[in-house]
């Protein structure tokens, strides 16, 4: 993990409430899952690019950390990753 946001679209001044984190950390996923549900929401959509990708694996810890009645749909972003499709 860069030890700042600035490398990414974030500022180091605009960071989160709970400080820096990482996305594939399944504490993070839990914590960002139970916060969602305490706020009245009930689910995630999550970029997905391909099998394999670390999206893919996050994904399926989204799903894997979710209790019953916490739905999450994966959304695919094709003009994202050049040369991807929905066939691919």
């Amino acid at each position: 993990m860069p030890p700042t946001w600035s490398t990414g679209c974030t500022s180091d001044a605009d960071q989160p409430r709970d400080g820096v984190y990482h996305s594939d950390d399944p504490g993070v996923i839990a914590r960002h899952i139970a916060q969602a549900r305490a706020a009245g929401i009930d689910g995630f959509a999550a970029h997905w690019f391909a099998p394999g990708n670390r999206t893919d694996a996050n994904f399926e810890r989204v799903l894997n950390l979710s209790p019953n009645g916490f739905r999450s749909t994966a959304t695919f972003l094709c003009h994202i990753l050049p040369g991807t499709n929905q066939q691919g």
